[in-house]
Parts: structure tokens; C-alpha cells; sequence
């Protein structure tokens, strides 16, 4: 889970790198469009979007936080729209995934929260900082610490998965197929023990790994986040057989952290403080958002389509905030 200063500095930084990407010549034009579709308002002059998540059958969440204190909320998708609605969960939620639209995770700063459908209910929370999260049903869910190592839940308790320290965020292919990574590592599950692959010769010494999506066992990808100005983070991909460096990020502030998939063969991954960048056919592209000073934190594609959804903020020029949930149909 992502510090509250670390979420200050956030919002500092992105205020000046989002309104940055409104100067004309800053940002690539893609095919597709991304648009705003709701503006999350009466929150006070710090709320954002941190965390979205989508299932098959229409189930699209967005979780946001606001105020000093790290308030949490939960929007759901219905048939009118984005709809406010009652969230247990106590801090700021960073990190929401789903197995079904009955069975929706978010973890918050002290509450993991559960959704089966009809309500949201506290679940007890597993004894460290999520950072990313797995969810192969409502008995068997995978929480990532950016301290390294993955907690599972059996439906009644959390405990340790032996052999994954070190590891801070993963991608799943079935519950005996997930790629994770963490540091200079890249990690694959077989259902029994972790085979670990050092990928140090690809990345830039002070950017580990921060995020992985598999797409196939032949096709998966990781990026490299940083929080050092400047510093370039990088896309990784994995063919069946070894990795190799498919892209470099452009990072003004923060490094990327949220990888999905565009459902036609490429990915989409946000960085923050410079866009949204699509890579598709070996090209990797800044995309141009909608409105000017906009950043984009969270991203998930709402399976079996081609549709995306964004969590972001919208920064203004006094520094106040907007939440904002953005969507991408091609």
C-alpha cells in the first residue's frame, strides 16, 4: 500500500508532469479514444481515483479516496451510469481485483472489503501493505506487500506463500500459472514453487519491477517503476522463452505501476506523471488524453472487449483535485 506521503508527493508531482502533457507537442495521437466519464465531485480538493476493476457480465468498479485523512469510496457501473455506493473500508484503496462480478476485492489502507454481489463487507485484513492482488475466487486470494512476499487467503485466514519474498506485484494465468515480479526478478508459479529468472541486464539498477501482466505463456510483459526525476522505467516482455526489453518509459515523476490488456495483442500501461503509453505491433506510444492536466493511476480491460477503464485525477492550476473515471473504447 502506497504511503500518505508517498500520495502528497504523488499529487505535487503530478501536478506539475499532468499539466505538463498539455503543452501541444508533448503527447502522441493513437487510434481509439480515451474520454472522461465521470467527474467525481463534492469530495473535497483532493480526491482521486487511485483503483478500477472490471469482470465479465458488466461488473466495472472504481475505487477513490479523499481528504487529508484518506477517506475511501466505491462507484459501481450500472445501467445509469457511475453510482455511489455504501463502502465499509477504512483508508485510501489502491489495489482492486475480481474474479466475477460477485466476487470483487479492494484493499484499503486497514480493510480489505469484499463484494458478493449484493453488499460490501470488511474481511480481515491481511497483516501487511497490499500492493497488488490476485483473486482466483472468494477461498483463495493472493495479496502483494511492496515489502515483497504474497499472503494468501483460504476464506477463513491469511498465511504466507512459501517462497515468494521479494516478490511485490503478479499477473495470472490460472491458479497453477502466475507470473510475479519484484526488484531485479521475474517469477513463475506452477501451482507448486516459484521458478525465478534475474532480469538485472534489462532494467536500470535503482527500477524494480512493479507490475507484470500475462496475457499467455508465451506473452507476458513487466515494467519497471521508479521514483527517482528523470529516470526512464522500462517494458519487458517475455516470449515463451526468454526476456528481452521491449520499450522504454518516459517517467517525469513516478514510474508506472498498472499494466492491462487492450484485447486485440497489446497492452496499455499507465505512468503517471507521463500519460497512458499503448504498445501494439513492437511500438510502444504516449497516448494524448482528453482534457489537459490529467493523470492516470489505475487501468483495467473489461474482458472480452477492447473497452478499458482508467482511474485518474484531474489536477488544476491551484493545485486542487479532481477524481476522475476515465473510459477508452476504440
Amino acid at each position: 500500500m502506497l504511503s500518505k506521503s508517498w500520495m502528497k508527493a504523488t499529487l505535487a508531482g503530478v501536478g506539475a508532469a499532468a499539466l505538463a502533457l498539455a503543452v501541444p507537442g508533448t503527447a502522441l495521437a493513437a487510434p481509439g479514444g480515451w474520454r472522461v466519464a465521470e467527474r467525481v465531485t463534492g469530495l473535497g480538493d483532493q480526491a482521486y481515483v487511485w483503483a478500477v476493476t472490471a469482470t465479465k457480465g458488466g461488473g466495472e468498479w472504481a475505487f477513490g479516496n479523499y481528504g487529508s485523512h484518506g477517506g475511501g469510496f466505491a462507484l459501481e457501473h450500472t445501467g445509469s451510469g457511475w453510482k455511489r455506493v455504501p463502502f465499509p473500508a477504512n483508508g485510501e484503496v489502491t489495489v482492486a481485483r475480481a474474479a466475477s462480478a460477485n466476487d470483487v476485492w479492494a484493499f484499503a489502507t486497514f480493510d480489505a472489503a469484499h463484494w458478493n454481489g449484493h453488499t460490501w463487507s470488511v474481511v480481515r485484513t491481511p497483516p501487511m501493505a497490499v500492493s497488488d492482488a490476485i483473486v482466483f475466487g472468494p477461498d483463495d486470494v493472493w495479496a502483494f506487500s511492496d515489502d515483497g512476499g504474497i499472503m494468501r487467503y483460504n476464506g477463513r485466514s491469511w498465511s504466507e506463500l512459501p517462497g515468494s519474498g521479494g516478490l511485490v506485484s503478479g499477473g495470472e494465468l490460472s491458479a497453477t500459472s502466475v507470473w510475479a515480479g519484484g526488484g531485479t526478478t521475474i517469477a513463475h508459479w506452477n501451482g507448486r514453487s516459484w521458478k525465478r529468472t534475474s532480469v538485472a541486464n534489462l532494467i536500470p539498477g535503482s527500477a524494480p519491477v512493479s507490475a507484470v501482466y500475462a496475457a499467455s505463456a508465451d506473452d507476458v510483459y513487466a515494467i519497471t517503476g521508479t521514483t527517482l526525476p528523470g529516470q526512464s522505467a522500462r517494458l519487458l516482455h517475455w516470449n515463451g522463452r526468454t526476456w528481452a526489453k521491449a520499450g522504454t518509459i518516459p517517467v517525469g515523476v513516478l514510474g508506472p505501476r498498472a499494466i492491462t490488456g487492450d484485447g486485440r495483442g497489446g497492452i496499455w500501461v499507465d505512468s503517471l506523471s507521463a500519460g497512458i503509453m499503448h504498445y501494439s505491433g513492437g511500438r510502444l506510444t504516449t497516448v494524448k488524453l482528453p482534457v489537459s492536466g490529467i493523470a492516470v493511476k489505475g487501468l483495467s480491460q473489461i474482458p472480452g472487449t477492447t473497452d478499458i477503464l482508467g482511474g485518474g485525477v484531474v489536477v488544476h492550476k491551484n493545485a486542487t483535485t479532481v477524481a476522475a473515471i476515465l473510459e477508452y473504447t476504440p
